[in-house]
């Protein structure tokens, strides 16, 4: 393929997982023109394994600004691109040597601004296992209806006239933010089911929880309050109706009530084998993810919420 573009990407402190990303970059199938990573002040040996790549293949390029988060990071990289097609790829992805070769070919056929894969998990630990089979579809892939940083193509122009991504998200967001802007502002995009991109999806209970919470905080930064709280209401009420009239009822019908919610947890189960998803994960996402927004509540605060002049 002669279709040139830019890969872009953001670092910190990534030693352990460098190598093996720029290898899968190096073996695309169809060459970048250049590879520009942005770095957020790493105090690892991640910039001097980049440079040392960098005099084998001179197209790779690190850049720096001091200290910078990640939107800040891949805003940087994108204005020192100079092609007008922008590879996102996020470092601990593993990608398929014909990726870009499916995004392109994607791209050329459905004549859209922006086009992006499924999202697979890499089955690393039993968490893992579990978390991509519930939340990722196993194989099928987790496929939203927009592009997210894992794995996408992009025309320059999208971000020059979208505003690029926006700087002051607390930990991530970034990326729902500008391509839900983008696509309402009137950009396409296409998903192509051929592109393969396995993400390093969370390996334990301890870094799941700890993404939900940021993942929450995020949705406070984005989203209206009014649709927040609808979302923890229509979560939220009914099991704590459920529990008050446990409390409260009279012994016959408090027994009944806990038959109903036994049978209710049993025909979960029943759903999620027959779908093979994992029921405490479930139950976790649908009715105790939601308090993360009563404990970080001040981020619903104006002064966080995404204001783009």
């Amino acid at each position: 393929m002669s279709i040139k573009y830019s890969i872009v990407a953001t670092s910190y402190n990534d030693e352990g997982e460098i190598e093996s990303f720029l290898h899968s970059i190096i073996n695309q199938s169809c060459k970048p023109e250049e590879v520009i990573i942005a770095d957020g002040g790493s105090k690892d040996s991640t910039v001097n394994i980049i440079n040392r790549y960098s005099e084998k293949y001179p197209y790779i390029r690190v850049i720096s600004n001091g200290r910078l988060n990640i939107a800040q990071g891949y805003n940087l990289a994108i204005k020192n691109t100079n092609t007008d097609l922008i590879g996102i790829v996020g470092i601990g992805n593993e990608y398929d040597c014909e990726f870009f070769t499916s995004l392109i070919k994607k791209m050329d056929e459905a004549k859209t601004d922006m086009v992006y894969s499924p999202i697979r998990g890499v089955d690393s630990t039993s968490f893992s296992v579990k978390y991509n089979r519930t939340f990722l579809n196993g194989e099928y892939g987790q496929r939203i209806k927009i592009p997210s940083n894992h794995g996408a193509l992009v025309k320059k122009n999208i971000f020059e006239e979208n505003g690029f991504f926006y700087e002051k998200f607390i930990y991530a967001g970034e990326d729902t933010e500008f391509y839900t802007l983008a696509c309402k502002n009137g950009a396409s995009c296409s998903l192509s089911e051929e592109a393969i991109v396995r993400w390093k999806s969370p390996m334990s209970f301890n870094q799941y929880y700890k993404m939900s919470k940021n993942y929450a905080i995020a949705l406070m930064q984005i989203m209206n309050n009014k649709y927040l709280l609808k979302r923890i209401i229509k979560h939220l009420f009914p099991i704590l109706l459920y529990f008050v009239f446990v409390v409260i009822s009279p012994t016959y019908i408090k027994v009944c009530l806990l038959l109903l919610g036994l049978s209710y947890v049993c025909y979960l189960d029943y759903k999620c084998k027959k779908r093979n998803k994992y029921l405490p994960l479930v139950v976790f996402e649908y009715y105790i993810y939601p308090l993360t927004f009563f404990t970080n509540a001040k981020y619903m605060k104006k002064v966080y919420k995404v204001r783009r002049n």
